[in-house]
């Protein structure tokens, strides 16, 4: 659901802005989301006790400190956000401004999933491979989680590759099995 409200946001900063615009607002936002991994200041963003101006002019403020220039429309936009109480979805509206842009840009990230740590080397031929096959940039980044084999998955494509050990070793003894 949340999701949904923050595409709405992400859909309205796309229509109002120019592609340097985005590129700014997203810096921004990133800043702001590293602030929102502060419980303290997640605590305090979230309290009904402090009202929804005070809340955007502190993210305001933050920006300011960290020495970012804000046009009208960014601050404009932060006030919304706080008027509609709204301010909680900062960190869903970052990553999903990131997707936009990305897709924009026609850009496109993934995850590897492998039993084997593979070399950078081996990852940027991976992703040069991918690349060439679907006509978008590809990135691929290692996912924490193992996989009995080898697993690519770029989401915002629709797309997942996989080899697994288990299943070629159960298709090779059931080819077998077929041949006797």
């Amino acid at each position: 659901m949340l999701d949904l409200v923050a595409k709405r946001y992400v859909k309205a900063l796309i229509k109002a802005s120019s592609k340097d615009e985005l590129q700014k607002y997203n810096e921004l936002l990133q800043i702001l989301n590293r602030v929102f991994e502060n419980d303290q200041v997640r605590t305090i963003l979230n309290s009904p006790e402090i009202s929804e101006i005070k809340k955007a002019n502190f993210l305001i403020d933050v920006l300011k400190s960290a020495q970012k220039e804000l046009d009208k429309k960014f601050e404009n936009f932060l006030k919304l956000l706080a008027e509609k109480k709204r301010i909680n979805l900062i960190p869903t509206i970052t990553k999903e401004l990131k997707r936009e842009i990305d897709r924009l840009n026609n850009i496109y990230e993934g995850k590897i999933y492998s039993e084997v740590s593979l070399s950078k080397r081996e990852i940027k031929n991976l992703e040069n491979i991918l690349s060439q096959k679907v006509g978008s940039k590809i990135v691929l980044h290692r996912a924490n989680e193992k996989f009995d084999g080898m697993k690519v998955d770029i989401d915002p494509l629709g797309m997942e590759i996989s080899f697994s050990k288990s299943k070629v070793k159960n298709d090779l003894i059931e080819h077998i099995l077929k041949a006797i």
